[in-house]
Parts: C-alpha cells; structure tokens; sequence
C-alpha cells in the first residue's frame, strides 16, 4: 500500500474512536454531560493520566513518522520539539492538550 494511502487510513483509524465516543455523548442527559466531563477534567489533571496521554500522542506520531516521514514539519509545528505546550499555547499552566486527551 502506498503512503499516500496509509496517512488517509491512519488518521481515519485516529479519528473513528473519537467520533463514535461523540455519537454516544449525544445520548447522554445534561446532568450526565456535567457529571462525566466534570470526572473526565479531574482524571486528565493526575499525573499519570497525563503521562499516559503524552505516551500516546508520541506513539502515534512515532507512527505516523514511520508511514510518512513527510507529516513531520506538520507535527513539529503542533507539537514543537522543546516545548512542554501545544503551538499556540498562551497560558503554559492552562492549556489544553490535545482533542484525543479529553474522550
């Protein structure tokens, strides 16, 4: 399979979960909405869900690097290399990381 074929694959394999995580969401009451992102926000501020959130995001990108080595300048450009935030992050304490972080 060619690469060109494989990033499209990859980054729809990526997205599938989050989508369908959404679609169910979307049966939820707005007192359950509260109460999961309320749990959701708690669990992502300990610390080791947020290593084994950033273990995750650098695998991915280690396997998108690895199909496309030509993804790179995108990732450095989300991700920089000697940055502890997200491009564009203005608040270094506040910012969110990435969207997979938060399902």
């Amino acid at each position: 399979m060619k690469k060109q074929t494989l990033l499209p694959l990859l980054a729809a394999l990526i997205a599938f979960p989050l989508h369908a995580q959404a679609v169910k969401e979307t049966n939820l009451t707005p007192e359950e909405k509260t109460l999961l992102n309320a749990a959701r926000s708690k669990a992502n501020s300990d610390p080791s869900v947020r290593q084994a959130n950033d273990n995750l995001v650098k695998a991915k990108n280690e396997a998108m690097l690895k199909i496309d080595p030509n993804v790179k300048p995108i990732l450095d450009k989300l991700y920089p290399p000697d940055s502890a935030q997200p491009a564009g992050c203005a608040q270094p304490a506040g910012c969110a990381k990435p969207a997979v972080w938060d399902h």
